[in-house]
């Protein structure tokens, strides 16, 4: 009795653990890449560029993380989500890569910065899936959950504008994809998802 119910335990116990993980990697993406921007603009190109790679390899381990989870309830979003971060990742470590390490009197500092609003884009459609799953299973507040859909439509709408040159607008629409992920991040780190969440699973 007292080892099916341990193992009960741990079989509750492991999908938290692995929520609050994500929950810490959204957090880290903000401090790895913005910190790697600071770092960049304040003439520490090489620790710049550690801290953006360590970003692509924290998105990738993400859309890893969240892959088996989103699949339980849409195989097309959780492949798309994971393709979605992969190339988030290899588009945002190739532009700090160029922008590091480029050589002498090439502009790696415009490349960089088509790579990040393509980059955006493609993480802001193809995050649209990983929402509505949020939506319909309810892992977290309904309401954040259309927060980031939402924001992540406007994410890509931001960077199309950038594309055209209003860079004023895009930096209002950037705002509710930002506080999303902040928020998301927070959530699921210091609280998980709701214990009724884990009942709708099994």
């Amino acid at each position: 009795m007292n080892s099916k119910g341990s193992h009960m335990e741990q079989s509750e116990t492991h999908p938290i653990s692995k929520f609050r993980l994500i929950g810490g990697l959204f957090l880290l993406a903000f401090v790895f890449y913005g910190g790697g921007s600071v770092f960049v603009e304040n003439a520490q190109p090489i620790f710049g560029l550690v801290f953006m790679l360590a970003n692509s390899v924290t998105v990738i381990f993400i859309g890893a993380l969240l892959r088996p989870i989103i699949f339980k309830y849409s195989p097309f979003y959780a492949n798309v989500y994971l393709g979605t971060r992969f190339a988030e990742a290899l588009l945002l470590g190739i532009g700090a890569t160029v922008l590091v390490l480029g050589p002498l009197g090439f502009n790696g500092g415009e490349l960089n910065t088509t790579l990040y609003r393509l980059a955006m884009i493609i993480l802001g459609l193809g995050s649209i899936g990983f929402c509505r799953w949020l939506i319909v299973t309810r892992a977290v507040y309904v309401a954040l959950a259309w927060l980031g859909l939402v924001g992540y439509l406007l994410l890509a709408m931001a960077m199309m504008a950038e594309f055209l040159g209003s860079e004023n607008w895009a930096t209002i629409l950037l705002i509710p994809g930002a506080l999303f992920e902040l928020i998301f991040g927070l959530l699921l780190f210091f609280v998980g998802v709701p214990r009724s969440w884990h009942a709708r699973q099994r």
